[in-house]
């Protein structure tokens, strides 16, 4: 099914569901060849409003909700989700996930809260817009006045890379990130690797630092991402690791 939300593209899309319906006899012998407005030079519908990305996002991802079509006038139906319960006079929503939701690769949807569940934790996770979150991930109060015990975010290798942009090991109370620990042996720690003479030093340091970390758990890691690039046989120059655009070179 092809969704539409906006009326922008609308022509290109409604030629494409056209096709689908005239060649619907070909459809079983050869492979449907969609040919997008633009690059897609971002997957993510979240990460970007580009209509590109958005296409893209809801010919190939689930969403927590789908839409109906014309018959049932194209409204919002559940799709990831078994259902939803409103509170609050409308501002708190609970959402309830379809039993045996996979990824594609057969692993069970949030496989994160799944992790923090064996350690013991008991999660009730929570979506919400993105104002929201930042607003309530600004309190310092407990949950029950509308605080949080945890969330979950991420960053790229290097923000963690040592204690100079580390955020998530700042014990430093008020002035440190959301949680706001408060360790002052942390702060001894890396005070002291800033003022380490020599590497060999500062390496000795960064270990009491990581088992301090461990001891007292400031953020819980729950592992790691890489994202896949794919590269055309044309181009040379790519550096390796993460992608970057500068010193390529087509052939």
């Amino acid at each position: 099914m092809i969704k539409l939300f906006r009326s922008t593209g609308l022509v290109a899309i409604s030629l494409l569901a056209a096709a689908l319906a005239s060649g619907a006899a070909l459809a079983q012998q050869k492979v449907l060849k969609f040919i997008p407005q633009a690059d897609l030079r971002i997957l993510d519908p979240i990460a970007t409003t580009a209509y590109i990305t958005r296409n893209h996002g809801y010919m190939v991802y689930d969403t927590l909700y789908g839409q109906a079509g014309q018959k049932d006038g194209f409204k919002a139906m559940p799709q990831m989700l078994a259902g939803h319960t409103v509170e609050s006079d409308g501002r708190t929503w609970k959402l309830t996930l379809r039993d045996g939701l996979l990824f594609h690769d057969g692993e069970r949807v949030h496989v994160a809260f799944s992790m923090l569940r064996r350690v013991g934790m008991n999660v009730d996770y929570q979506a919400t817009d993105w104002g929201t979150l930042v607003q309530r991930r600004a309190l310092t109060k407990p949950p029950a006045e509308g605080g949080w015990n945890l969330f979950c975010t991420w960053f790229s290798g290097l923000d963690w890379f040592s204690p100079a942009s580390h955020l998530a090991l700042r014990g430093n109370g008020k002035s440190a990130w959301f949680g706001w620990p408060e360790n002052r042996r942390i702060e001894e720690l890396r005070e002291a690797w800033f003022n380490a003479p020599d590497l060999a030093t500062q390496k000795k340091i960064g270990a009491q630092m990581q088992l301090k970390a461990f001891e007292d758990v400031p953020y819980y890691p729950l592992g790691l991402a890489q994202f896949p690039t794919a590269l055309r046989q044309d181009i040379t120059g790519v550096s390796e690791g993460f992608a970057i655009f500068w010193n390529v070179r087509r052939v």
